[in-house]
C-alpha cells in the first residue's frame, strides 16, 4: 500500500465496512433475506464478509484503479463475483436464504455502491485540498 493513501485507503475501506454491516442489518431486520447457518446465535448478520471481504476487495479496487473506467469495469467485476459466485454458494451451503431478494439486486447494489463511494472520496479528497 502506498503510504502516502494509507489512511484514505483505509477509511475507505472502514466506510465500506460499516456500510456493508448496516445494510446487511437492514435487509435481514426487513425480511429480505436471512442466515440460517450462524457463527454466533446472538449476530444476525454475517459480519465476516461485511467486515473484511466486501471491504477488502474494494479496498484493493480503489488502490489499484487510478480511472473511473477502470474502477468501474473492476465494480462490475467485482460485484458478478460476490453476487453471482458467492451469494449462490452460501445458498448451497444453507449459509444464506433468500427472500426478498435476488442476485441482480445485489450485483446493481454494489456496483451502485461502489461508485457511489468512491465518488464521496474524491469530493472528501477535493474539499480537503482547498483547506
Amino acid at each position: 500500500m502506498e503510504k502516502s493513501r494509507m489512511f484514505e485507503v483505509l477509511a475507505f475501506g472502514l466506510f465500506w465496512a460499516a456500510m456493508a454491516t448496516w445494510l446487511d442489518i437492514l435487509g435481514t431486520e426487513y425480511g429480505k433475506w436471512s442466515y440460517p447457518f450462524k457463527l454466533n446465535n446472538d449476530i444476525q448478520t454475517l459480519l465476516p464478509a461485511d467486515t473484511a471481504v466486501i471491504p477488502v476487495m474494494f479496498m484493493l479496487l480503489y488502490q489499484y484503479t487510478s480511472t473511473w473506467k477502470s474502477f468501474v469495469i473492476g465494480s462490475v467485476i467485482s460485484a458478478a463475483v460476490l453476487s453471482f459466485i458467492f451469494e449462490p454458494l452460501f445458498l448451497m451451503l444453507g449459509m444464506l436464504d433468500l427472500k426478498e431478494w435476488s442476485h441482480t439486486k445485489s450485483f446493481f447494489a454494489f456496483i451502485f455502491l461502489a461508485i457511489a463511494t468512491r465518488s464521496l472520496f474524491f469530493f472528501i479528497k477535493k474539499k480537503q485540498t482547498t483547506f
